[in-house]
């Protein structure tokens, strides 16, 4: 099915903070908390400061090929692993929960964005190679977020069994679970009964989904990838290093009027057990796991990150820290609560001494079916009318339809005209017929209005009904008022349109960040 996009302002849908705004137009008050700027410029800029040692990459090609095991790969995908301890190679990544069945849309809008970048960044810097990365955030443990998904407009459910670490939660019964959904593709169902977790139910339907296209999933959630970052992890614990640069930055960002996304801790590291993935505290000396009874003093702890760092969980202030440790990465893109915590991160990067990515903001987009396209152009409405607040779109399409409903007072002026001939005339026959063709002119000036009223009220009923139509409409293209985006589901899409990621992804250019109305060609 043949589709189009074309863009219009992001601050016309008024759906995204000052903050985005600020950060695509590099406002002044935001450009001193930038590392460098989301462009081509700052692209190559980013690139040509970053160094990655040798060690690493061979560490990360180690981890990646053995993730990947017997699957089946892509040409794309097995150059990329190869090229992985070459010096030129970059990465470009994007990252998201592993929500059972893919999730919302825009889990695949950060997908194409990545994927876009990586050309684009081939094609200005040819001598480099770029590898697009999904980064499965499997140390998640609010499983709550990743449970359900919703398919035209209807909401499901799945009960995952397990607690901690998302990635290491069970599929049992997710096929029969998936078994009970319409029409969900096979690659689904397939994912979900021959692999154990959910990590690698994941890895699997990504791969077979946008392998071929050259996407690379990573499990960080690894021991020997968690064994190179136990420096870091060594001064979080013992120094809590991130906390006071977290809040420097915050303050100043708050300074300017934006908020906050994240709010760091004094220790920014969770332990994974048996009893689940649970923060550590320091109390009285001593480092207590939070809803358990382990309790570490200084040298067992450290004993048990080196023997065991795959127990360890960056939270969200060192997540990005992690990444950027294990990764030769140059980009990031994320969603718009992603970009403002990023700028809350600068000073950690500066007080580790480490590089930090270019962020970009995703691309963002609504789908308009052909349907749904043919209903807008009946109303006389572009798809954009949509985000306008309710009672000024309607003052809106009330106005447009003035141009449709016919005016009368020309046809009253014209009876007038007429009566004036048909009175000369007949009082030329007759002068007493002045009173009597008074008395007719005024049933006939009724005559018309019973006209124009019924006229009129069949136009109210008409406007009636376009106006439920609009109002069906909008909340098919809005779901709940918010972006079609952040709730429907991917398949919603993909289930009776079995090319729509295949013909997405070309139409999206990742740095302009434009909001994307794709619409369905006949």
């Amino acid at each position: 099915m043949k589709k189009s996009v074309y863009k219009i302002p992001l601050e016309q849908t008024r759906a995204f903070s000052s903050l985005l705004s600020d950060y695509i137009s590099q406002n002044d008050k935001i450009t001193s908390f930038i590392h460098f700027a989301s462009s081509a410029e700052g692209l190559k800029k980013c690139l040509d400061s970053c160094s990655f040692p040798i060690e690493r990459r061979l560490v990360l090609q180690e981890v990646l090929k053995e993730e990947y095991g017997d699957f089946q790969l892509s040409e794309k995908v097995k150059e990329h692993l190869e090229r992985i301890s070459s010096p030129d190679t970059y990465f470009i990544t994007t990252g998201q929960q592993i929500h059972v069945l893919g999730g919302p849309l825009y889990v695949l809008y950060k997908i194409a964005s990545t994927l876009q970048l990586a050309a684009t960044c081939k094609r200005l810097m040819p001598d480099k190679h770029f590898v697009p990365l999904f980064w499965m955030a499997s140390e998640d443990h609010d499983l709550e977020e990743i449970d359900h998904l919703t398919i035209f407009g209807k909401r499901y459910q799945a009960e995952l069994k397990g607690k901690g670490p998302a990635g290491r939660v069970s599929t049992e019964g997710l096929a029969e679970w998936i078994d009970s959904l319409p029409d969900i593709p096979e690659v689904f169902k397939k994912a979900y009964r021959q692999y154990g977790n959910l990590s690698q139910a994941t890895l699997y339907w990504l791969n077979e989904l946008f392998g071929k296209h050259g996407l690379v999933v990573l499990d960080a959630d690894h021991p020997k990838l968690k064994q190179q970052f136990i420096p870091i992890l060594e001064k979080e614990l013992l120094e809590g290093i991130s906390i006071a640069a977290v809040r420097q930055q915050t303050a100043a960002l708050e300074e300017q009027g934006y908020k906050s996304q994240i709010f760091p801790r004094d220790i920014n590291v969770f332990y994974i057990s048996a009893e689940g993935r649970n923060r550590i505290v320091l109390e009285n000396g001593r480092y207590t796991v939070l809803n358990t009874n382990t309790v570490f003093d200084q040298k067992s702890l450290l004993e048990e990150l080196h023997k065991h760092p795959e127990s360890f969980s960056p939270n969200v202030v060192l997540r990005p820290v992690y990444q950027e440790y294990i990764l030769p990465n140059i980009a990031y893109i994320g969603g718009p609560a992603e970009v403002a915590y990023w700028l809350q991160l600068q000073k950690v990067f500066e007080v580790l001494n480490l590089h930090m990515p270019v962020v970009l903001p995703r691309n963002f987009a609504m789908v308009v079916g052909k349907q749904q396209m043919s209903k807008l152009n009946k109303l006389g409405l572009r798809p954009e009318s949509v985000f306008l607040p309710d009672e000024e779109l309607k003052q809106f399409f009330l106005a447009e339809k003035k141009h449709v409903i016919p005016e009368w007072t020309d046809v009253a002026g014209s009876l007038d005209k007429l009566w004036e001939h048909i009175e000369e005339k007949s009082l030329k026959a007759d002068a007493n017929l002045k009173d009597w063709l008074a008395a007719e002119k005024h049933k006939v000036q009724k005559q018309l209005e019973n006209i124009e009223k019924r006229v009129a009220k069949t136009y109210e009923q008409k406007l009636e009904q376009e106006m439920k139509q609009l109002s069906t409409l909008k909340e098919k293209l809005l779901p709940g008022g918010g972006l079609q985006e952040r709730s429907d589901s991917f398949l919603s899409f993909l289930i009776n349109d079995p090319d729509f990621i295949d013909e997405i992804i070309p139409l999206f250019d990742p740095l302009d960040f434009g909001f994307n109305i794709v619409v369905y060609e006949d």
